[in-house]
């Protein structure tokens, strides 16, 4: 806003007050020089009545000057009112929102985000009695495949879901992954090396599956009775949308944990997981997420590893050399 149109509103808004301003000193010095130039020539009682009607317009303009202050300092103590109660109002509401969001963690059962989570140590806890891991594929295969067996071998019980090497959706996930994704020829390689990865994952996976039911075959077998029980181990691998990598960790007669990351343009690894707990029995995320994981189970029942392993028997049984 410009001088000119700030004095103009100014001007507007007070314009009643200016006038009456403007006439009472236009006739206070109308009159006083009247009285200064012929107040000899009337009779004194003329002289007073000139006297008294100055002063009267006098105080007239300091009372007009003090209306105006007056009015200013009532607007200004009306915008500070304002402002103190739109601002009592905006802290109650603002208090009422970190209230609310401190309330829905603990109904939705948010725990703690973590940096870089330890998987390991959430599946090789002796505390577990089940724990159920969906990604799309293990970065690092013997890593991982040696926690599961230390989970197995402490008698958890562990299912893991991983994506089919022919899942349509590795086209997207290694799109995601390429470091380059303005060259065309960056986003094929990627796409191809994602599906390769896949491919050995999945290879790899079963061919531990079938380590694990070897030891599981060799422990029931032996006459040791201290040894404990091998926990159950089920793999398969979905078709459908990738959603989140996810953890689910059961210890008693309930679900109580559930790990989740992300699937952004790095590995899930590097990205932050978040630990969702069943703080609220009765309002959980943590229900969502393992019906969740139920449900992907059982759509990808297809595609369990132990079909894999009755197929090769099936072969090995046809086979005219055996």
């Amino acid at each position: 806003m410009s001088l000119y149109e700030y004095l103009f509103a100014k001007i507007v808004k007070y314009r009643m007050t200016l006038v009456l301003i403007a006439t009472s000193l236009f006739v206070y010095i109308l009159l006083f020089t009247a009285f200064q130039y012929y107040v000899s020539s009337w009779s004194p009682y003329a002289g007073t009545i000139l006297t008294k009607l100055t002063d009267a317009l006098f105080i007239s303009v300091i009372i007009a000057i003090f209306v105006t202050v007056g009015e200013r300092l009532y607007e200004k103590t009306n915008i500070a009112y304002y402002l103190r109660r739109e601002l009592s109002g905006f802290e109650r509401k603002f208090s009422d929102r970190i209230e609310n969001l401190i309330l829905s963690r603990f109904s939705l059962g948010l725990q703690q985000v973590i940096e870089k989570i330890d998987d390991g140590e959430i599946i090789c806890d002796s505390s577990n009695k089940s724990v159920m891991w969906m990604n799309t594929k293990f970065n690092e295969l013997e890593v991982s495949q040696e926690h599961i067996r230390t989970a197995l071998l402490k008698g958890t019980n562990v299912r893991v879901l991983l994506m089919h090497k022919d899942n349509p959706c590795s086209e997207f996930r290694g799109k995601d992954s390429c470091r380059n994704p303005d060259d065309p020829e960056s986003i094929k390689n990627a796409v191809e090396d994602y599906r390769r990865s896949l491919k050995t994952s999945q290879i790899s996976m079963i061919n531990f599956y079938k380590d694990m039911q070897k030891l599981r075959n060799a422990i029931d077998q032996s006459k040791d009775k201290n040894k404990k029980p091998l926990g159950s181990f089920e793999l398969r691998f979905y078709m459908d949308l990738p959603s989140v990598p996810m953890i689910v960790v059961e210890r008693g007669e309930r679900h109580e944990s559930v790990y989740t990351g992300f699937y952004l343009n790095r590995f899930s690894s590097a990205m932050p997981y978040i630990e969702w707990g069943s703080s609220n029995p009765e309002n959980s995320f943590v229900d969502n997420l393992y019906d969740y994981f139920e449900r992907k189970w059982k759509y990808s029942e297809m595609h369990d590893a132990g079909n894999f392993l009755d197929a090769d028997s099936k072969k090995t049984a046809s086979d005219p050399r055996n």
